[in-house]
Formats: structure tokens, C-alpha cells, sequence
């Protein structure tokens, strides 16, 4: 596929050369210079202009922003964009770039810090504006540019939407429903259900990331078919962890699986759908479990006196992981 200048436009090649910082300066200013009505609220960029429209998001960081600066190369033949000795980043400047694409025509909104936990959706989840403004515009739903392949719609399986708008997607573009990880908007479907779809980019998070121009621009294309979408839909109840773990009133754990230990597959599950690191795990676990004066000698600290429970490995970051659930709520950097 030969990189025409139209082509070019679509993938606005510009904000692959940009760190985190410079992405939120160059949509600001492009907003700004277009006359497109948009708020900033903690390095988050929202506008909510159409009524009865998605809003439609993406995320402004990559996993490895110093590798911006590197060459990017285009395989003509392939179609195919990836980045020299570097992560491409087209997680998330693809999703970026479809948005920056139909701007002037729907709802946005840009989240900082998607890679390192969410943090910008999660801003969001609790700005109480943009939360009062997605009603008072009947916004019936948050679609998401930031999933690897082409085909993949990521929802129902990780409760982000029910049957309905999984239905109607389906009925409306060439996505199917499929199960992935964490994105932004699991922070924001309690308010108004959601879907992560693939933009084209293959491998991410490491050196052979690529994007297949073809998938990128069937992406594209799909959003005049999604901003149709009207009406309200039901919100899918989360109990991914229901099943996992119970904190009593004494700061006690208990987890409620009927084998005594979680398998290497459980807690990977858990770690995947959370996006959470064992650096993550273990530094939220010292300052959570030294707080409440409970500290375990995993980390040569005196054991739990007052339990029997026998703690392996994987069943103490469970029970972090539990923590962090269970109080998402409190002010813990990790």
C-alpha cells in the first residue's frame, strides 16, 4: 500500500513524534486553532458537543515515550508502519489519530496515564462535570480506540456493556465480541456502558509493535456507523472479583475459591484485568499492610498474629490485589 499524502493525513504522522505532554499540547492547540469547543480538567481533554452522541476516547501516553524520537519506517509493500530499535506507540496514537480524524463531528475525550494505571480516566470517573455532562447530553455510551488486531470488540466478556450495544455494534461494523484487558474505560462504565475496539496495532508494548494501515483505516472508517448510535442501554454489573475476595470489618481477608490456592492462571487473570504490575503489588503492599500494622514476613516483617492462615506466594498479592479493590477509594500511590 503506497503511503499517499491522503493516507499520511489519516494517520496523522505528526503525534507519533510526541511524548505524553506534547500530544495533550498539540490537541489543545489544534482544538483551539479549529474553534472546537473542549475542556481540560488535570491533563485530560474532553469535549461533549453533540447530543445524543458517543463519546469516543483514547489515551495520550505509550508505555516507552523517549522511543518517539526514533526513526519510523514504512513498509510499502505490507502496509505496515512500526518504529527503528522502538515501540511504534500506535497504542494509543492510532486511537488518537481516529479521533483527531472526525473531531469536528463527535464527542471526545483524551485520558492521561492510561499505562501506568489509568489514572486521567479515572480523574475523570469522579469530575463531577464531565460525569453531570455525558447525562444532560444523553451520551449513550463510551467507545474506546485502543485495542490491538482488527476485529476485536472488547465488552460484554469484561463487563463493559450488555447484549444490547454489543448487538448493535456488531449489526453496525465488522467488530466481534471478544475478551481483553484493561483500558480506560474500565473507570468509566458504572456511569454509561462502553466498548474498546482494535485499531490495527499488533505487538504492542515492545520493539516489533506494528500497524497495519488497512486495519487502522477499516477502524477509521467505522465511526460515522458508531456515531449513529442512539438511546440508552444497560449497564453491565462488574463481578469479575465478587467471587475472589470478602474484607471484613476487622481488616481481615477472606478469599472464597474452593481449592486452597489460587493457579498460576487465576492470578494472572487478575493481574492482566487490572493492569497491575508485581512492582505495583508489592509496593502498595508494604504501605497498605504497614498502615494497618499488619505485615507479613514475606517481607521480613513479623507474621499475622491474629490468624492461622497459612500464606503462600500467589494467596499474599491476592490479597493485596483484594485491597486495592476493596479500597480504591483511598489515596495510595503504587
Amino acid at each position: 500500500m503506497k503511503l499517499t499524502e491522503n493516507i499520511a493525513k489519516k494517520l496523522n504522522l505528526e503525534i507519533y513524534k510526541l511524548n505524553e505532554v506534547e500530544t495533550f499540547n498539540f490537541i489543545v492547540d489544534f482544538l483551539t486553532k479549529e474553534g472546537i469547543p473542549f475542556e481540560t480538567h488535570n491533563k485530560n481533554i474532553f469535549g461533549l458537543n453533540h447530543y445524543g452522541s458517543p463519546c469516543f476516547c483514547a489515551h495520550l501516553d505509550t508505555v516507552m515515550d523517549s522511543d518517539m524520537k526514533k526513526e519510523l519506517i514504512y513498509d510499502s509493500y505490507g502496509g505496515i508502519l512500526s518504529r527503528k530499535n522502538g515501540i511504534l506507540g500506535a497504542d494509543d496514537k492510532a486511537g488518537v489519530a481516529i479521533l483527531l480524524h472526525h473531531i469536528r463531528d463527535i464527542n471526545f475525550a483524551f485520558f492521561h496515564s492510561e499505562e501506568i494505571g489509568g489514572i486521567g480516566s479515572t480523574e475523570m470517573s469522579d469530575h463531577e462535570f464531565f460525569v453531570e455532562s455525558i447525562e444532560v447530553i444523553n451520551v449513550p455510551c463510551f467507545i474506546q480506540f485502543d485495542r490491538k488486531g482488527r476485529n476485536d470488540m472488547i465488552g460484554t466478556l469484561n463487563y463493559y456493556c450488555c447484549d444490547d450495544l454489543a448487538k448493535e455494534i456488531e449489526e453496525k461494523t465488522h467488530y466481534k465480541t471478544a475478551k481483553g484487558i484493561y483500558t480506560d474505560i474500565d473507570n468509566l462504565c458504572h456511569i454509561i456502558p462502553g466498548v474498546n475496539l482494535s485499531c490495527g496495532y499488533y505487538n504492542g508494548h515492545s520493539n516489533s509493535e506494528h500497524l497495519i494501515v488497512s486495519e487502522f483505516l477499516m477502524a477509521l472508517n467505522t465511526v460515522p456507523a458508531l456515531n449513529k448510535i442512539r438511546g440508552k442501554y444497560e449497564i453491565a454489573e462488574d463481578d469479575r472479583y465478587s467471587n475472589l475476595f470478602s474484607f471484613d470489618s476487622g481488616n481481615e481477608f477472606t478469599i472464597e475459591f474452593s481449592e486452597d490456592e489460587f493457579t498460576d492462571g487465576e492470578m494472572q487473570y487478575l493481574r492482566d484485568a487490572l493492569f497491575i504490575s508485581m512492582e505495583d503489588i508489592e509496593k502498595f503492599g508494604k504501605r497498605y499492610f504497614r498502615d494497618l500494622g499488619i505485615l507479613d514476613d514475606y517481607y521480613g516483617y513479623t507474621t499475622y498474629s491474629d490468624t492461622n492462615y497459612e500464606y503462600n506466594y500467589d494467596d499474599y498479592h491476592a490479597q493485596i490485589i483484594g485491597a486495592m479493590l476493596e479500597y480504591d477509594e483511598t489515596e495510595y500511590d503504587f
